[in-house]
């Protein structure tokens, strides 16, 4: 990761500049940024740092693409010219990091200035609940809901589950200790009356556990990703797999005790063989400090959905299809920064209104579906 300094106004020669802009194009999967006119180095440059995940993985990926779309050093107020539209005097770097988790402590930490996050993994850090029992987080902020990450809950075709209840005395693959599907599964586990000590829980990750299912070593495994994830699709030709549905009595428990989980269906054309399924979801959303000054939060938040932009996001990652505004504040975990929320004031969204008190807020139902890889396939 590249240390650089935090976002407050500075003079930058030309040495410093060439540093950080080498910083944005390294950390960047859309590709390097124009070069600046010699003008440029002369304005005063600030810096904002994105916490991402694991550099093999989806969120670094678009990190480096909402780095792209942020960054304007050059003070290009004429978004026309090049077909970016970011914030006048701003680079943006994408920074690997472990993920979800640890960007919630970097954040509070004040080591970022924005980071992406599962939505549940952030509302437990706000709260001080689950992993962050005791220690709230209160210096995290939304500024969008990005994409959404769907739980599979995936059992071999010729297996005789096929409801969220037969799943009890199962050897069921719950996720790896800390992450968010482990913690996931437990709520959903509740949603039908049972827990962990009513299965045989199993604590692998994607790749481990999809091994373990397709030899018969487990019954039926969770995971929280986007659909298709690619680390299913061993199983899709031998030996073959079904989804549980999420639906009805158990979707509404479950969203009742977990504001941060919206409805979905993953359709048939995600996977061969495998019928279009219900199920819930949590969101992959950008996150802010609440320190970080409303102007620049307002500005950040209006390149992200400006029409400019529109191809980067396309363009960059087959996810950035999906990072839409009709669906930016679906799920927010936590509350929105004010400068997030003065652009989507003065955006009026139909039927969208942001919750100014999460835990109280009707999770909101996804239209469409997400196709691509999620965090938790990568371990992050």
């Amino acid at each position: 990761m590249v240390s650089v300094p935090e976002v407050t106004g500075r003079k930058v020669t030309r040495r410093a500049f060439t540093t950080g802009l080498a910083a944005v194009c390294a950390g960047s999967a859309a590709g390097a940024l124009p070069l600046l006119p010699r003008r440029a180095l002369a304005q005063e440059v600030r810096y904002l740092r994105i916490g991402t995940g694991d550099v093999g993985g989806v969120y670094f990926r678009i990190g480096g693409i909402l780095a792209n779309v942020f960054s304007d050093p050059g003070y290009n107020t004429d978004c026309s010219e090049n077909g970016l539209c970011g914030v006048p005097g701003l680079i943006a770097i994408s920074q690997a990091t472990e993920g979800s988790v640890q960007n919630m402590e970097l954040l509070e930490e004040g080591a970022l200035e924005a980071a992406l996050g599962q939505a549940d993994v952030a509302y437990w850090a706000y709260h001080g609940e689950e992993l962050y029992a005791g220690s709230p987080h209160q210096s995290i902020r939304g500024l969008a809901n990005l994409y959404s990450e769907a739980v599979h809950i995936a059992v071999r075709r010729d297996s005789d589950i096929r409801s969220l209840a037969d799943l009890r005395a199962k050897r069921v693959i719950v996720g790896t200790g800390g992450s968010g599907t482990l913690i996931g599964a437990g709520m959903i586990l509740n949603g039908v009356g049972l827990t962990f000590d009513d299965i045989e829980p199993i604590h692998e990750n994607l790749v481990r556990g999809v091994g373990m299912l397709k030899n018969g070593e487990a019954d039926a495994l969770f995971v929280i990703t986007g659909a298709p994830a690619p680390g299913l699709q061993p199983l899709a030709q031998d030996p073959g797999f079904r989804l549980l549905p999420i639906e009805d009595e158990p979707a509404s428990t479950v969203m009742a005790e977990a504001p941060f989980f919206t409805r979905i269906r993953i359709t048939e054309e995600s996977y061969p063989g495998v019928a279009e399924t219900p199920t819930l979801a949590v969101g992959a959303q950008l996150f802010v400090r609440s320190d970080l000054d409303e102007e620049t939060v307002f500005e950040l938040t209006r390149a992200l959905w400006h029409p400019s932009n529109r191809q980067v996001l396309n363009n960059g990652h087959a996810i950035g299809q999906r990072i839409l505004l009709t669906t930016a504040l679906n799920g927010m975990a936590v509350p929105l920064h004010p400068g997030a929320q003065r652009y989507y004031d003065s955006a009026d969204l139909p039927g969208r209104e942001a919750p100014d008190h999460p835990e109280e807020d009707a999770a909101a139902e996804e239209n469409g579906e997400e196709g691509a890889e999620g965090e938790e396939a990568t371990g992050e």
